[in-house]
């Protein structure tokens, strides 16, 4: 969570581990989704994107501002 001038922003990043199928864009609100390997990664990413990259893999090579992780694990089912 941050704050840019007067708007607040909440990024959530989740890391998914199974799937079937291919990935397809589902928001109409954005342009579109593109996919990259993570050690091919385009530059300069938005910042909270990058964020959530390095929380996930620290070795990542991203240069952004310090960021706050709060790790969440669903309860067993």
């Amino acid at each position: 969570m941050d704050r840019v001038g007067d708007v607040v922003r909440l990024t959530v990043a989740v890391l998914i581990t199974r799937w079937s199928g291919i990935p397809q864009q589902r928001e109409e609100a954005i342009g579109s989704w593109w996919f990259w390997r993570h050690d091919a990664l385009p530059q300069p990413l938005f910042v909270p994107g990058a964020q959530c990259l390095t929380a996930w893999n620290p070795g990542l090579p991203l240069d952004h501002p310090r960021t706050h992780f709060q790790p969440y694990t669903s309860p067993s089912r």
